[in-house]
Formats: structure tokens, C-alpha cells, sequence
């Protein structure tokens, strides 16, 4: 799998991740558990997935956790950046310029 593909499904799972449990139909908490297992999640990340949830809540928390994360974790914060991304395409913040490489490719592996 190419990593682009990787970063898709990441994007995918943590776009999954952040909706609410009552209104994912498709997806069940038994499901949810599952992505968190298949991603290698394990109770230390449970602050990364809180994280996660205010990001989606509150879209300006999400560059700061951006940032921070690509320091230790680049492929997750690029992950991010697909999974809520900015109303007008690209993002323009600095912290975004090393993953506009391959934004287009990342997001058609994920239609």
C-alpha cells in the first residue's frame, strides 16, 4: 500500500472516530473498538482520541494539535489535516506546507 493510501484510511478512521456513537449507523461501538485495535490504540491514546473529539468540536484546536503532533507523529498529523479539512482546499498554515505535496493524492484515495 502506498504510504498516501495509508494516510487516507488514517484520515477516514479518525473522520469515524470523531462522530458521536449514536450517529454513526454504519459504524458500532464494538466497530469503533475495532479501529482502535487495528491502528494499535491502547489506553495511552486515549488522550489523543479526546484530543480527536475537540479538534472535530472545535476546529480551531485543530492546528495546535496538528503541530504538535507532527514533531513525534507526522503521518497521523497529515492524517488529520484530511480528516477535517479547510472549507476552501488547501491549508495555508505553515505547519500544513510539508503535506501539501500530496494532498491531492491523499484525497482521491479517499473518495
Amino acid at each position: 500500500m502506498k504510504p498516501y493510501a495509508n494516510i487516507a484510511v488514517l484520515a477516514l478512521v479518525y473522520r469515524e472516530l470523531a462522530q458521536p456513537a449514536e450517529s454513526t449507523r454504519d459504524i458500532s461501538v464494538l466497530g469503533k473498538m475495532g479501529f482502535d485495535a487495528l491502528l494499535g490504540f491502547d489506553a495511552a491514546d486515549s488522550e489523543f482520541e479526546w484530543m480527536l473529539s475537540e479538534a472535530a468540536e472545535r476546529p480551531y484546536k485543530l492546528l495546535p494539535l496538528i503541530e504538535e503532533l507532527s514533531e513525534v507523529e507526522p503521518l497521523r498529523a497529515e492524517a488529520l489535516l484530511h480528516a477535517f479539512p479547510p472549507s476552501d482546499g488547501l491549508p495555508n498554515e505553515p505547519s500544513a506546507w510539508p503535506y501539501r505535496g500530496r494532498w491531492i493524492e491523499v484525497e482521491a484515495a479517499m473518495r
